[in-house]
C-alpha cells in the first residue's frame, strides 16, 4: 500500500457495506455482497506524481477521470476492445446494497468491474517524444533502448509508435524493461492490443484537435481468458494531451508544447525538491516522502490543475463533465450557474451586450460594469481583486484600441488568478479602421493570454458578444498567464553635447 498523506486518507473513508479490498495512489477497490467475480472501483480527489502521493486534493479530479474513462469505453470504443468495464452511473446501482443505491456521489466516482487476472505490468505507449522518453534520448539518443533518428526535440513526433513497458511496482518506481521482456512476460496479444488501441486513440483525439503523446494501459485476463484493457482508460493521470494548434506553435519557438494533465503538478514537484535537496526522488525513501508530505501545496496549482483536468475532458468529449454525468451516465446532476463578469469600456457599448445578456439568461449569474482601463487606472487593481477574482469567467468588451480585455487578464496575473479566462470582445465602432483596432488590440496580445472564439479571432461586435456568453457558460478553458519580461533600465545613455 502506498504511503498516503492524511488528508487525502481522510477523504477516502470506508462505504458501509462493501469490504475494502485495496487502497491505491488514487483509487480504492471493494468487494460487493453476492457479487463474488465483481468489483467496485472508486475514484478519488487525491493526485500523485513521482510515485508520490500529494497532500493535496483537486476538486472534480475524481469525476474527470471516470467520466473520461467511461467516455472512451462507451462513445468511443463501442465493444471494439474487451474492457473490464459492468456498470458505470446509474447503472452501478443494480450491483449494490439498497442503502448506497441513488447516492450520486458514488455514482460519479465509480465503476463496477469483472474480476482481472492482471499482468504485473504497465504498457507505455508514446506517439511523441517527451518526459522520461525524452530525458532517455538526451542521454542516450535511444527510446526504451532503442536507437531513432537524430534532431529530435522534446514534443517531436516519434517515426512510429514506441512501446515502452514497465514492471508494476506495488510502491515505488516501475522498472523499465524491454518490448522483448514483455512479450516473454505477458505474450504477443496484449502488447499488439496496446499498440491498436494508442493507435486509434490518437486517431480519434486528433479529430478533435488533440494530440496524445503517450499513454499508459494496463492488461488483465477475464474468466474467459480473453485479454481485457483494465484500470483507468486514456485519463489526465495516464496521458498527456496537447492541443494540435499549441503544439505546432512550440515547435516553431522551439519549447515544450502545453498540456492539459498534471504537468503543473509534476513541474512544481520538482522544483520543490531541488528547493529541498532532493536530487533525485526516491518514493521509498522515509525521509522524501515525509518532506513532500509536509508541503503546503498552493492553492494557484490546484486551481489551475482541476481546470486542466476538466479542460481535458471537455475537449475529448465535446461537453462539460456535468452535461455527460447526466445525459450518457444517467446520474441526477446539474452544472453549477457560473458567475460572468461582464467589463466594457464605455456606456456607449452597452448597446452591443443587450442580446448576449439575453441569451444566457437563467444560465448563469452575469453582472455588467462599465470601466475604462485608462481612466480608472488606479481602481483596477481594487477592482480586479474585489469583484474580478470571484467570478467564474470575465468577459471585457471594449472598442477602438481595446486595450481593457489584456489589462484585466494581466490585474488577474498578478494576484495568482490566472485560472480565471478573460473572453475577449472587439466591440464595432463608427469606422473601419476603429474595428479593425479594436480586433488587432485583442488577437496581437504578445502570448495571447485572452480568450478568442474557436477559429483564433476576436469575439467582434453584438453577435461576437453573445458568442462570448455563450462561450463563457458553456465551455472549459485552458489557463493562460502572463509571463514576466525583465526590465531593463537604462540600457543605452547618450549624453548631451556641451
Amino acid at each position: 500500500m502506498p504511503v498516503i498523506p492524511a488528508n487525502v486518507l481522510k477523504e477516502r473513508r470506508a462505504i458501509q457495506g462493501l469490504t475494502s479490498l485495496g487502497i491505491g495512489k488514487v483509487r480504492d477497490t471493494f468487494g460487493i455482497p453476492n457479487f463474488p467475480n465483481v468489483l467496485m472501483s472508486r475514484t478519488g480527489k487525491g493526485i500523485s506524481a513521482l510515485d508520490v502521493v500529494l497532500p493535496a486534493l483537486i476538486p472534480d479530479k475524481d469525476c474527470v477521470l471516470n467520466a473520461m474513462t467511461d467516455f472512451w469505453e462507451r462513445e468511443v470504443f463501442k465493444g471494439l476492445f474487451y474492457t473490464d468495464r459492468l456498470a458505470t452511473g446509474a447503472e452501478i446501482d443494480q450491483y449494490l446494497p439498497e442503502h448506497l443505491r441513488k447516492n450520486p456521489e458514488l455514482q460519479k466516482t465509480c465503476r463496477i468491474v469483472n474480476k482481472l487476472n492482471m499482468f504485473r505490468g504497465e504498457f507505455v505507449l508514446r506517439g511523441n517524444l517527451t518526459g522520461s522518453g525524452w530525458t532517455e534520448y538526451k542521454n542516450n539518443g535511444t527510446v526504451c533502448g532503442r536507437r531513432i533518428a537524430t534532431g529530435l526535440v522534446d514534443g517531436s513526433e516519434l517515426p512510429f509508435t514506441t512501446f515502452s513497458p514497465t514492471t508494476k511496482a506495488e510502491e515505488g518506481h516501475d522498472e523499465a524493461i524491454s518490448p522483448e521482456k514483455a512479450i516473454e512476460l505477458f505474450g504477443h496479444e496484449p502488447v499488439m492490443r496496446a499498440i491498436e488501441i494508442f493507435e486509434f486513440a490518437r486517431w480519434f483525439a486528433h479529430k478533435r484537435g488533440i494530440i496524445i503523446a503517450d499513454t499508459k494501459f494496463e492488461f488483465g485476463k477475464n474468466s474467459e481468458g480473453f485479454v481485457t484493457l483494465g484500470d483507468e482508460i486514456l485519463t489526465p493521470d495516464s496521458s498527456r494531451f496537447w492541443p494540435i494548434a499549441g503544439w505546432e506553435k512550440a515547435m516553431l519557438a522551439g519549447k515544450t508544447p502545453p498540456s492539459f494533465d498534471k504537468d503543473p503538478v509534476r513541474a512544481f514537484l520538482r522544483q520543490f525538491c531541488k528547493d529541498h535537496g532532493i536530487e533525485k526522488m526516491d518514493p521509498k525513501n522515509p525521509e522524501h516522502v515525509r518532506i513532500i508530505h509536509g508541503m503546503d501545496f498552493p492553492e494557484p496549482i490546484i486551481r489551475t490543475t482541476r481546470q486542466l483536468y476538466r479542460y481535458a475532458f471537455w475537449s475529448m468529449a465535446g461537453m462539460m463533465l456535468e452535461t455527460y454525468q447526466d445525459t450518457k451516465m444517467g446520474i441526477s446532476v446539474r452544472a453549477p450557474s457560473r458567475h460572468i463578469e461582464v467589463l466594457v469600456g464605455s456606456e456607449s457599448d452597452l448597446s452591443q451586450t443587450e442580446v448576449g445578456m439575453a441569451s444566457v439568461l437563467g444560465a448563469a449569474n452575469v453582472t455588467i460594469s462599465v470601466l475604462s482601463c485608462h481612466r480608472n487606472f488606479d481602481r483596477l487593481p481594487e477592482i480586479a481583486q474585489d469583484r474580478l477574482c470571484k467570478a467564474d469567467v470575465v468577459i471585457a468588451g471594449a472598442g477602438m484600441a481595446a486595450a481593457l480585455p489584456g489589462i484585466i487578464k494581466a490585474q488577474l496575473c498578478a494576484l495568482d488568478r490566472s485560472d480565471i479566462p478573460v473572453i475577449g470582445v472587439a466591440f464595432a465602432g463608427p469606422t473601419t479602421k476603429d474595428n479593425q483596432a479594436a480586433i488587432l488590440s485583442i488577437e496581437c496580445l504578445p502570448g495571447q493570454p485572452v480568450e478568442l472564439d474557436e477559429n483564433g479571432n476576436a469575439y467582434f461586435g453584438s453577435d461576437g458578444f453573445q458568442d462570448a456568453c455563450i462561450a463563457a457558460s458553456r465551455n472549459e478553458f485552458l489557463p493562460k498567464t502572463i509571463q514576466a519580461k525583465p526590465v531593463q533600465l537604462g540600457i543605452r545613455h547618450v549624453e548631451a553635447l556641451d
